[in-house]
């Protein structure tokens, strides 16, 4: 899976080893971003909540979807422009999967299209990339909170 970075490799550990580990009030958390500034800084930006557990990253939907079936974190986090099936495919990937994780869709466009574009496939949620690190870390959590 190129592009699939789970966390706790990157740290050193094992990713199972972690969560087994982690908080109960941690809620786990998936980034896909094509942009490895901007995935890597979601990835520290998070880690500093102690309410969110970022269990891995991809660099392109289908990733995050194999990361998704493997992690299952609560949230996933994604892009919307990406290379391949692109962040809406992957939300509505997700959600006719059956998977428990609900996606909060995550672009520096905020057009009225491309919003409800998101929400059409599934996202139940929608951040604009410059939002601000306490707004994204609610958004994350009311986007766990939200029902399967």
């Amino acid at each position: 899976m190129r592009g699939v970075i789970p966390s706790g490799d990157v740290a050193g550990r094992d990713s199972k080893a972690r969560m087994a580990f982690s908080s109960s009030s941690e809620r786990p958390v998936v980034i896909a971003d094509d942009q490895t500034v901007v995935r890597e800084g979601l990835r520290s930006m998070l880690g500093l909540f102690d309410s969110l557990d970022v269990v891995g990253v991809a660099s392109s939907a289908e990733d995050a979807l194999a990361l998704v079936a493997e992690q299952t974190p609560d949230v996933l986090l994604t892009d919307l422009r990406m290379p391949g099936i692109g962040g809406i495919e992957g939300i509505r990937r997700l959600v006719t999967s059956g998977a428990a994780t609900r996606a909060v869709a995550l672009t520096t466009y905020d057009d009225d299209a491309t919003i409800v574009a998101a929400l059409d496939a599934g996202a139940v949620g929608f951040l604009n990339k410059d939002a601000d690190p306490t707004a994204i870390e609610s958004a994350l959590l009311s986007a766990a909170a939200v029902p399967s």
